[in-house]
């Protein structure tokens, strides 16, 4: 079962983390496919020339910050981590990566495939370096839909004969969606379907199926969790949706 999974806004930066977790800079990396490759070459080069009150914008804040900066402009070079270790946005802090057991962690970086804003769909256990792209924020090459609609055939090939469980908001579901028959689900807080605090709920439910070793999307609609209970299933054309009323 592969589940898609986003990124987050917040980053680790590898610099602080120990050296064990380093690996080798990405331009020593020669496979990276050429939609990935021309959103990366546009990315530096608008970072070399774009105005610094343009470049802040794309990290998501009013004062560039000259470290960042560098760091981003230095991409191929810098240190790299596993990609479920670099994001440290709200959904991450929920599925806890670093507290599960040794099992479940496996499982993680074997079936959950995060769609980044700039490297495409990376395998939870992929190795990225730092970089700062605020969602919506791309341009040419680099532009969330530019890339993705170059990706979409070579996606597509990799996840057509897998089960699919698609955690993604929607903003990356527009970008790609995929050719298979997907699983997606939705959470109820008071009848009120979740937007942002979804992504809380979206790690929990990831480390839930970590824990237990979940492969098959048939096994989803009979899973019990802590917080949440299954109170609709509906099977369309294109997608099952599962949704979920959280329990106070």
């Amino acid at each position: 079962m592969k589940i898609l999974f986003a990124p987050s806004e917040g980053k680790v930066i590898p610099q602080d983390l120990h050296k064990s977790h380093f690996h080798k800079a990405l331009g020593e990396d020669s496979c990276l496919l050429p939609p990935i490759r021309a959103a990366l070459e546009a990315y530096r080069e608008y970072l070399m020339h774009a105005p610094e009150s343009k470049i802040a914008t794309l990290f998501g804040s009013k004062a560039l910050d000259m470290h960042t900066l560098a760091l981003c402009q230095n991409i191929l070079n810098t240190p790299r981590i596993q990609a479920i270790e670099l994001y440290n946005g709200v959904a991450y802090k929920a599925l806890d990566f670093e507290h599960l057991d040794t099992r479940a962690k496996a499982y993680i970086c074997e079936n959950v495939y995060i769609f980044s804003n700039l490297f495409g769909a990376v395998q939870a256990g992929e190795y990225l370096p730092y970089y700062n792209l605020h969602q919506g924020k791309g341009v040419g090459a680099f532009e969330l839909k530019t890339l993705y609609r170059g990706l979409k055939a070579y996606l597509d090939a990799h996840f057509k004969d897998s089960q699919v469980l698609d955690l993604r908001p929607e903003i990356y579901m527009k970008a790609y969606s995929p050719s298979v028959h997907c699983h997606k689900v939705e959470f109820l807080k008071n009848a009120k379907k979740l937007s942002h605090y979804a992504k809380f709920y979206r790690g929990l439910y990831v480390r839930t199926l970590a824990q237990m070793g979940i492969t098959s999307t048939s096994e989803l609609e009979k899973l019990e969790f802590p917080s949440l209970k299954l109170i609709d299933f509906k099977q369309l054309q294109n997608a099952t949706i599962l949704t979920y009323d959280i329990r106070s």
